[in-house]
């Protein structure tokens, strides 16, 4: 087994305890953008009209049990570009701790000229990728980054913890940027990754980082 995937199992095993601790035992509380993107579609119009309405008001990525459990064992989280906040909801629905913040806020994707999403699932926090800074304990998050912007590599740059959870497609893909994927090569390990839920002709899932050279799996920040 290497580090990361030791890491991971231990992220696992805590999650298993918190849950006990905290929902109960069996009891997996609701995720609607699940539900609605596994609902049945008669024709292709139908497919992609529900691919807009889902983005529109929950954002880009959906999440599933195995990524949201992840993250909430690398709480807590501090999430920059948090949009509406949906994953911070599900993650804080199943115990863990986000700080959600966005420069953009209620603008899907962050564009000037995007449509602007109907809710907020949580609290956001007004905030660009500075805000890292303002939780030295926290793992970072970042989930679906704008394309060619440098906020994710703004907010790697400036994190000084040991994780980073990314939920995105890959290097030449359709989010962040070059420079964010160099800096992710240079300072962190080959990440674990986690499959989720992809809209047609998206490949994107989670990608948990380790930093190189950082603490003992013994001495991982929980909670």
């Amino acid at each position: 087994m290497t580090p990361i995937q030791e890491v991971l199992q231990k992220l696992r095993d805590c999650k298993i305890a918190h849950r006990a601790r905290t929902v109960g035992q069996g009891d997996v509380p609701e995720n609607p953008y699940l539900e609605r993107y596994t609902e049945d579609v008669q024709d292709t119009l139908e497919f992609f009209r529900r691919r807009d309405e889902c983005i529109h008001r929950y954002g880009f990525a959906v999440p599933n049990e195995e990524a949201l459990e992840a993250l909430v064992g690398l709480s807590p989280l501090v999430e920059i570009g948090a949009g509406g906040g949906y994953w911070a909801k599900m993650i804080e629905d199943r115990g863990g701790t986000v700080y959600p913040y966005d420069a953009k806020k209620g603008l899907l994707g962050g564009h000037p000229e995007g449509p602007i999403m109907p809710e907020e699932w949580v609290p956001v926090s007004y905030g660009d990728a500075s805000s890292v800074e303002k939780h030295p304990g926290a793992n970072l998050l970042l989930i679906w980054p704008p394309y060619e912007d440098p906020m994710a590599y703004d907010a790697l740059r400036q994190f000084t913890g040991n994780y980073v959870a990314y939920v995105g497609e890959g290097w030449g893909g359709c989010t962040a940027d070059d420079a964010f994927f160099e800096l992710l090569k240079a300072e962190f390990e080959e990440p674990v990754y986690i499959d989720i839920p992809q809209w047609y002709g998206i490949r994107d899932y989670l990608s948990i980082y380790q930093r190189k050279n950082i603490l003992t799996v013994g001495q991982i920040p929980y909670m």
